[in-house]
């Protein structure tokens, strides 16, 4: 399978990548998900997404990546997790982390996104909200320098708020969910070009 390059990021990725939604508890045993990661890897997937907001799929995800020697990249989210979850809460955010590396076995994310950070009434990320400033940015930087995460992300449905986001230059990689179909073209219109003048994943 083809691979590239996340924008800027020296993360490389397969062309095709595998969302972890689908693998938790609710829709499929366990056997069934761990036949379609390891199916996925077979096939030359590189990369896997999850999210604490998808019920247990990063606990799913780390069971299976137990018995995997294919190197992967991996992302997940802010958000979601644990509850109550605050997230103007520094020490929330800080759970949040512990726990998605926790489940997912690792002591380091290759990306991390902000789960849903255009979206008014899902979270409230920002202190600044014309900036997009606030305490998960801080900290996903943070973490960043220190060396626990490879890239900073945001991943969200609403094209053109997130392209507003992408414009700032504050983020390595785009997740976009929902505005890319036949009929539904806000992405090719809205996100993928503000990323690509950032020169974003």
């Amino acid at each position: 399978m083809d691979s590239r390059t996340l924008g800027s990021t020296n993360l490389t990725v397969s062309r095709l990548g595998m969302g972890g939604l689908f693998i938790i508890s609710r829709f499929s045993g366990f056997d069934q998900a761990q036949q379609a990661v390891h199916r996925a890897v077979d096939l030359g997937v590189t990369y896997a997404d999850t999210a604490p907001s998808y019920g247990n799929s990063e606990l799913v995800l780390g069971r299976i990546l137990d018995d995997i020697d294919t190197p992967l990249i991996l992302s997940t989210k802010l958000g979601g997790g644990p509850h109550p979850f605050n997230p103007q809460s520094r020490e929330a955010l800080e759970q949040s982390v512990d726990m998605s590396l926790r489940l997912l076995g690792r002591d380091h994310i290759d990306i991390f996104f902000i789960h849903e950070p255009e979206r008014p009434g899902q979270y409230d990320w920002w202190i600044d909200p014309e900036n997009f400033d606030g305490p998960a940015l801080e900290l996903l930087q943070d973490l960043k320098k220190d060396g626990t995460i490879s890239a900073i992300g945001i991943g969200g449905t609403t094209a053109y708020e997130m392209a507003d986001l992408i414009r700032t230059g504050k983020f390595d990689v785009v997740l976009t969910a929902l505005n890319y179909s036949l009929l539904w073209r806000e992405t090719e219109t809205e996100v993928l070009p503000a990323a690509i003048e950032q020169g974003m994943g």
